[in-house]
């Protein structure tokens, strides 16, 4: 599949990616392109992991179950549904909350131009 000359598209189901364990409580997909990752992680603790930053802007959301991040020292918390945006060189971290899990969906970019609303 191509979008143009020297582009090339790629397509994957998410259960062909190797999950790994990224520390004791939080396993993962990962799919990486050029300039962005996108990440499917499963978090089962309740407990934070180390606090952290990207060189890249983050947004999470909670795509089952609950979380509270900790972003620059405040905590945020976060239900289901809910998106976090943590812009790049911001201090952070996530925990699952309700009943001990929460799954996300995390996009990292690379970013350029701000990206337009297609809704």
């Amino acid at each position: 599949m191509s979008d143009g000359p020297g582009i090339t598209a790629r397509v994957a189901p998410w259960n062909e990616f190797d999950q790994d364990a990224l520390d004791r409580s939080v396993r993962r997909r990962v799919f990486s392109a050029r300039r962005s990752q996108i990440v499917l992680c499963e978090i089962r603790d309740r407990e934070f992991p180390p606090i952290h930053v990207h060189p890249v802007d983050q947004i999470t959301v909670v795509i089952r179950g609950g979380a509270e991040a900790i972003v620059d020292g405040r905590r945020v918390p976060l239900s289901e549904g809910r998106a976090l945006h943590v812009p790049a060189g911001v201090p952070h971290a996530i925990r699952a909350c309700d009943g001990g899990r929460a799954d996300t969906l995390t996009v990292l970019s690379a970013g350029g131009a701000p990206a337009p609303n297609l809704a």
